[in-house]
């Protein structure tokens, strides 16, 4: 007796859970009367067939795959309820065959004939993408009907309103009832907080998160969303600027995608791409029943908050550029950590009197979604990281400790090849190419998918070209041959720090070098060196980044940075460049650090590479 699986699925469209009851009673039935063992129905809940993005429907894959699930068929209810994208159906056919699966569609049974079948296939399918299409067209229709007709389009209400339902007053019926449509009412509890966030903007100019910080003082507690998480300063500036306030209804003013990359069996996510319209296809109601704030204060509040640009912090051409954005997450909450600068409360407002420090940004400006209260001034932290980077990681016993790893890894690595599975891969990748090449053409239409598909077959083989090639002739050099190169190139890297840098500069160098920096709660600051890619120190030898990488012994994990002690001085100073000889040792007075330790490789540019210490040997802490 053939082992079979059932699938289902239904989408938010004009179906509910009856929609998978009854798919689940006919699958049922087929299986029975087929005489096939039915060992497990699958269903995906709302969600759409215009994607592979489901995660009962990538599990049961995966399952099969695996054998953990060993079935020989898939039942469906419909085609439809597999997939409305005809690239997509096509794609997931072929790996079914290499599965050694099929799929039976229970109630669209196919015609014995293969050519038509075939045709049958197609002309359904097309069907379904074309209903899928027609819905979403249908569906937006109707929206932007209810819109001009003074309803609420449907989603989340705006903070400051609740949604509710009303009798139509067009006398549309249904089953000889009142069609219910949706409307927003004022939220009692947010709508004066809106009101006043509105008042402060136009009186002050403030942006969201000082406008925050003033509703904190004023009612003495944090400001709670409507689902209960606080306020921020984001969602301030949002409130700001949604026109709904005065009670002017805009919809379909923009286009809304969703992309994907690679298939989600493949580890593609979604992401959505959004595109304003142009003003003719907006839909513009006004609805003063939804007015929580009057034109003039509305009016008021734009204008102020345009004629007040912020003050004039910040370093470089662009106001907010901090050396280390982008490497600070906070050790908390786990998220990123931001700069701000601020004028000393000490002194009136000058160029000497002002001050920048890092921060998690959750407990900025009166934030209280994180309880990390650790400020570090910028230039203390600054200087300990290039201190790290030059005393750690521009030293030539590293790089020599790295090479002679690296150059042992290389040989293993040549001897273990094994030519006749590359060769197998390399002829089975030119098969597949060929029928996906020969499915685009049938298909027609849209074949994305399938060109990303082909592309990866080009750079696996490209690949498997690469270790045949490094498995033949490749002299491995030895550390001696290579240390004039490195002695050259390690000079040309300290050389880049002998002078003060564009702060874009400097964080491109650092995000080279660095994977994270860590700030904790009790004030100390960890530090993770990044493992992103190895300098060709082996002349002609060649091997990819995770082949060296996941095969290194040495630690890469984080590891404290000392700040205590900095003075504040610029950034790059003259001391820097007497690194060029540095003996080895890894560390100084400045960093608590005095103990040698072996070294791991990272990315530098113009074509050299810097090596990346253990994570051993070193103490301190963050004032």
């Amino acid at each position: 007796m053939k082992r079979a699986v059932g699938y289902a699925r239904f989408s938010s469209i004009n179906q509910d859970q009856n929609s998978i009851e009854m798919q689940t009673q006919e699958i049922r039935a087929y299986a029975e009367k087929n005489g096939y063992e039915l060992v497990a129905i699958i269903a995906d809940e709302d969600n759409t067939g215009r994607d592979d993005a489901r995660e009962n429907f990538i599990q049961m894959f995966n399952r099969i795959k695996r054998r953990e699930l060993q079935v020989d068929v898939i039942l469906i209810y419909k085609q439809s309820r597999f997939f409305r994208n005809t690239i997509l159906w096509g794609v997931y056919e072929e790996r079914m065959k290499k599965m050694n699966i099929s799929w039976i569609s229970v109630t669209e049974p196919l015609p014995e004939n293969e050519a038509l079948a075939k045709l049958q296939k197609t002309v359904v399918r097309a069907i379904d993408e074309y209903t899928s299409d027609n819905i979403g067209v249908l569906s937006r229709d109707g929206t932007k009907n209810v819109v001009r007709n003074g309803y609420w389009s449907g989603g989340p209400a705006p903070i400051g309103y609740q949604r509710t339902k009303v009798p139509n007053r067009e006398g549309h019926t249904r089953k000889a009832q009142l069609v219910m449509r949706g409307t927003l009412i004022r939220d009692e509890r947010l709508a004066p907080i809106v009101i006043r966030i509105f008042e402060i903007a136009a009186q002050t100019g403030k942006g969201g998160c000082l406008i925050l910080k003033q509703l904190h003082a004023e009612f003495g507690i944090p400001i709670l969303g409507p689902k209960g998480a606080p306020l921020t300063g984001g969602a301030v500036n949002a409130i700001l600027k949604n026109p709904i306030y005065k009670g002017k209804v805009i919809y379909n003013d923009y286009r809304c995608e969703t992309l994907m990359g690679e298939l989600a069996i493949d580890g593609g996510k979604k992401h959505k791409k959004r595109t304003r319209k142009a003003e003719t296809e907006w839909v513009v109601v006004q609805n003063d029943e939804w007015r929580l704030v009057s034109d003039e204060i509305w009016e008021a509040a734009q204008k102020a908050r345009e004629g007040k640009p912020a003050l004039g912090f910040g370093r470089g051409d662009r106001r907010a550029a901090y050396a280390l954005t982008g490497l600070l997450v906070c050790g908390v909450c786990g998220k990123h950590c931001g700069g701000k600068w601020q004028a000393s409360k000490n002194a009136s407002y000058s160029e000497n009197s002002r001050y920048f420090y890092y921060r998690c940004r959750g407990a900025m400006n009166g934030s209280t979604a994180c309880s990390n209260k650790t400020k570090i001034r910028g230039e203390e932290l600054e200087n300990a990281v290039v201190d790290a980077v030059m005393a750690e990681l521009l030293d030539e016993k590293f790089v020599e400790d790295v090479a002679m790893e690296v150059i042992e890894i290389s040989g293993r690595h040549a001897q273990s090849i094994d030519r006749n599975a590359l060769e197998k891969r390399r002829q089975e990748i030119s098969a597949e190419q060929s029928r996906v090449v020969d499915l685009a053409a049938k298909v027609g239409g849209d074949i994305e998918p399938l060109a990303r598909r082909i592309r990866e077959y080009e750079r696996e083989r490209a690949e498997i070209d690469r270790k045949l090639a490094h498995g033949r002739s490749v002299r491995i050099p030895t550390v001696e041959e290579l240390r004039p190169k490195i002695q050259e190139r390690l000079a040309q890297v300290r050389g880049l720090f002998s002078f003060e840098h564009d702060i874009d500069d400097l964080r491109v160098l650092l995000q080279k070098w660095i994977e994270k920096i860590r700030i904790d709660g009790d004030g100390k600051v960890f530090i993770k060196w990044k493992l992103s890619s190895v300098f060709d120190l082996l002349g002609e030898q060649k091997m990819s980044v995770s082949e060296v990488v996941g095969s290194l012994q040495l630690a890469n994990g984080y590891r404290p940075l000392s700040l205590t002690g900095r003075a504040a001085r610029p950034r790059v100073s003259g001391e820097l460049i007497g690194f060029i000889g540095f003996s080895g040792t890894a560390g100084s007075e400045s960093n608590g650090c005095s103990e040698q330790v072996p070294v791991v490789g990272f990315s530098g540019f113009s074509g050299f590479s810097g090596m990346v210490p253990q994570v051993s040997g070193f103490s301190g802490s963050a004032a």
